[in-house]
């Protein structure tokens, strides 16, 4: 679908994640953890939320954020 070729336009994740990295207070609001915690759960789950396929996948930091956002 077309909208889904603008994600990294206009998606969430890629318009919102950078500004709440600048902020630790509104992180910690958004994700309900720092951005420390945030970045070593990513680096224990990222290995099974990688997909390999031929087109471009969602990446591991926006899967887990999703997640832990619908959590």
């Amino acid at each position: 679908h077309p909208i889904l070729l603008e994600r990294k336009s206009y998606g969430i994740f890629y318009t919102l994640f950078e500004d709440l990295k600048k902020d630790e207070t509104k992180f910690f609001n958004f994700f309900r953890m720092s951005q420390v915690t945030f970045q070593k759960l990513l680096t224990l789950v990222q290995d099974k939320l990688r997909h390999d396929d031929m087109r471009e996948s969602i990446t591991p930091a926006e899967r887990l954020a999703v997640t832990l956002r619908y959590v």
